[in-house]
């Protein structure tokens, strides 16, 4: 049985792999190549805005992001930080610079949300918490949920201090299917 009351954590939707697939397949090509980078980065809407100004931080021989000084808007103690990528989110990004450049250009957030609400709808999920932030926490969630133990990389990676990954993203209460389905999501992050 498969428990489909949506995991919201400060009015924010916390996807499962399931639901994130549906939500995908009904997503036009190029909303779908950006919302595929803000899932497998989980990059802030702003410091993905920039970052696809700038193909030069990719690297995909390590599987990084470097976001120098100045990409972070963010009052964060890092002022720059390495984005650690999976196989697929190494894949997701070379496809989006491959792609047009309208695939790259930025996303209004306000329409985005509403193309990300209607997908989720035509998927027959309930639209509750549905926002383009979901992606960074749910890639957070999904890192804590299957990796525990490297969480020094998770929260350099994502640049939050410890006290922000437990009050926000512990104990999502993930069903092991959903756990076994993100392993292989994120196989290969952080290696």
């Amino acid at each position: 049985m498969i428990d489909d009351k949506p995991i919201i954590k400060s009015s924010t939707r916390i996807l499962r792999p399931w639901e994130w697939y549906a939500i995908r397949d009904r997503l036009k090509p190029t909303v779908q190549l950006y919302c595929d980078a803000a899932m497998c980065t989980g990059m802030r809407g702003t410091e993905l805005e920039i970052f696809l100004q700038h193909p030069e931080w990719f690297s995909a021989a390590r599987h990084v992001i470097d976001l120098p000084k100045g990409a972070i808007h963010k009052k964060t103690k890092q002022s720059a930080r390495t984005v650690l990528l999976s196989i697929d989110g190494v894949e997701a990004i070379k496809t989006l610079f491959a792609a047009s450049r309208k695939a790259r250009e930025g996303k209004d957030r306000s329409n985005l949300r509403k193309e990300l609400i209607a997908a989720t709808i035509e998927a027959g999920l309930d639209p509750k918490g549905i926002t383009p932030k979901m992606f960074r926490k749910t890639l957070i969630a999904w890192l804590v949920a299957t990796i525990p133990e490297k969480d020094a990389y998770i929260l350099m990676s994502i640049g939050h201090g410890s006290e922000v990954m437990q009050k926000h993203y512990l104990a999502a209460g993930f069903e092991r299917r959903d756990v076994e389905d993100m392993r292989t999501y994120l196989k290969g992050w952080g290696e």
